[in-house]
């Protein structure tokens, strides 16, 4: 009794001589330990799936590769469309927003990068070293498509800052750009996903129709310059966000091979001649889409000019 008593009054002493500090003990315990959880990344829980572990099983690890690499391009992706939604309206928020989303994709093509090269010892399989050698070529591609989106979205902004305005008929014409380069997009993105070399093999035609379409308004372009309906500044811009929808469709033609090759690993070793023969005529089912792809964009060009 004597020892819990004599216990009970020193807490009691303790409390009271310590009343006065409650207030600084209080600021100091929030600084020691934090209130708040410090913010996750945004893809941390895909990044936790490239973990050593899996190297012994290739099969695990890639699907980890697999989980980065899907949010990679669904990421690029929504850059871009976000992006060409700019140059018709801008807005400071949405231009953070797609460079805060670039640090994302940067950071994940690191630890994808990583990950691949620290696997690849453990790589043996054909079937795994054709998903291995996919891979290390779409990372960066995707990557390159982030980039491209940042690319758009500072043509937008320079617009702004400069007081620029494209014409309605230069806006009509990139309307039509970016409708082509979205359908591209989304033929990649089925590619991947599903491993369909179908939608792989609707890329290469639509890619070329673009190259056709990217001509006509760079044409287009020069005619107004030479009329005086606009203004050198805003033709400037026209052209990078023409040179970047190039690229994108470019990007995606070789996303679209890589996972072509890793289908029918025969084309792997000659993609160059793949091509080569794809837009010499060589295959006639390429002739019908990239005819009826280029019939059906060429005549909504027409349709805005009018």
């Amino acid at each position: 009794g004597t020892i819990a008593n004599t216990n009970t009054i020193f807490n009691i002493a303790c409390a009271i001589i310590m009343l006065p500090f409650m207030k600084l003990l209080g600021n100091s315990s929030r600084k020691i330990i934090k209130d708040k959880v410090t913010p996750e990344g945004k893809y941390d829980d895909k990044i936790a799936g490239l973990n050593p572990v899996f190297f012994n099983t290739p099969a695990i690890a890639f699907g980890g590769c697999y989980d980065c690499l899907d949010a990679m391009l669904h990421a690029s992706s929504d850059n871009i469309e976000k992006s060409i939604g700019l140059v018709r309206k801008f807005d400071e928020k949405v231009f953070d927003e797609i460079n805060e989303e670039e640090e994302n994709i940067d950071h994940l093509t690191d630890c994808v990068d990583t990950y691949l090269v620290n696997l690849s010892p453990h790589v043996k399989e054909d079937l795994h070293v054709r998903i291995m050698t996919e891979y290390h070529r779409v990372v960066k591609e995707f990557e390159r498509l982030g980039d491209h989106a940042v690319n758009i979205a500072e043509d937008a902004r320079e617009l702004v800052e400069d007081e620029t305005e494209f014409s309605e008929q230069a806006l009509s014409e990139l309307d039509v750009a970016f409708e082509l380069t979205k359908k591209i997009l989304n033929y990649t993105t089925i590619a991947f996903e599903r491993r369909d070399i179908e939608a792989a093999r609707h890329i290469e035609p639509l890619e070329e129709v673009m190259d056709d379409l990217t001509n006509t308004l760079h044409d287009n372009h020069l005619s107004r310059l030479r009329e005086g309906n606009c203004s050198v500044r805003a033709g400037i811009v026209f052209l990078d966000i023409l040179a970047n929808m190039e690229r994108i469709a470019d990007i995606c033609s070789n996303i679209g091979i890589a996972i072509i090759a890793r289908i029918k690993p025969e084309t792997a070793v000659q993609a160059h001649t793949y091509t080569s023969l794809l837009h010499q005529g060589g295959d006639s089912n390429f002739n019908e889409e990239y005819i009826a792809a280029h019939t059906e964009y060429f005549e909504k060009l027409s349709g805005e000019i009018n």
